[in-house]
């Protein structure tokens, strides 16, 4: 009489055991389920804003040119309703900057519609004055010669083409650009100019022409939030 019951008790403990572990399992994948799905909301999130933003700019824009249309003294009252991001307006610009760590679209894009322009990572500015070119991010700047242009060639040497660098607060110059050590090819005629101008960039670029015992451009070029120039040679 004692063996039956000690197998009733055996299957009961059997069926407890099962029970315990299908809901430890259960919890289990609940939190690997919710974990990952965090992410993703964060990311429909930020995405969702981004387009809103993207639309609410688009109807500025086409308010602006209805107002620019209609003439002097025109009106019109646009209500702004952003749930994240900033607006600034700068240099006839009205800028609007969302920072996110989501890949809502790729790094370096730029993007046109119309008169609204959407860039990722565009720290990149420019000036210039008659004489200096300048490329700046947010870690580094590059002070370029400015001279002649496509009609008016002068004297072009390459060690001249950048004044210096500055990284970190510390500057840096003497750069030569020659092609196969070749010296005949550091001296010519030509000119250095900016290719990009403006400010909140994704990239900028400046160009230098040098016609000497071959003709070729050296194309210098700024990339958001790079510690570093890049240097294309085109002939």
């Amino acid at each position: 009489m004692l063996f039956p019951r000690r197998d009733k008790m055996s299957k009961k403990a059997q069926v407890w055991v099962s029970t315990v572990l299908y809901i430890l399992i259960i919890v289990t994948v609940l939190v690997i389920v919710l974990g990952a799905a965090l992410p993703i909301i964060k990311n429909i999130s930020h995405k969702s804003s981004y387009i809103r933003s993207k639309e609410i700019m688009l109807q500025l824009d086409k308010i602006i040119q209805e107002v620019a249309d209609q003439g002097a003294g025109s009106q019109r009252n646009f209500p702004l309703k952003l749930t994240a991001g900033t607006i600034t307006i700068a240099n006839s610009k009205v800028i609007y900057t969302q920072k996110t760590d989501q890949a809502i679209i790729y790094p370096r894009a730029a993007i046109e519609i119309g008169n609204v322009k959407i860039q990722s990572d565009a720290d990149v500015n420019t000036y210039q004055t008659e004489n200096y070119i300048i490329l700046n991010n947010s870690r580094i700047s590059v002070n370029f010669t400015r001279c002649g242009n496509e009609s008016n060639y002068v004297s072009v040497n390459t060690a001249n083409i950048i004044n210096s660098i500055t990284y970190e607060g510390n500057s840096i110059s003497n750069f030569q650009f020659l092609l196969n050590d070749d010296g005949t090819t550091g001296t010519g005629n030509g000119y250095i100019k900016l290719l990009d101008d403006g400010s909140s960039l994704s990239f900028a670029r400046v160009k230098a022409h040098i016609n000497s015992s071959i003709e070729y451009d050296l194309i210098f070029t700024l990339q958001s939030n790079a510690d570093f120039l890049q240097v294309n040679v085109e002939r």
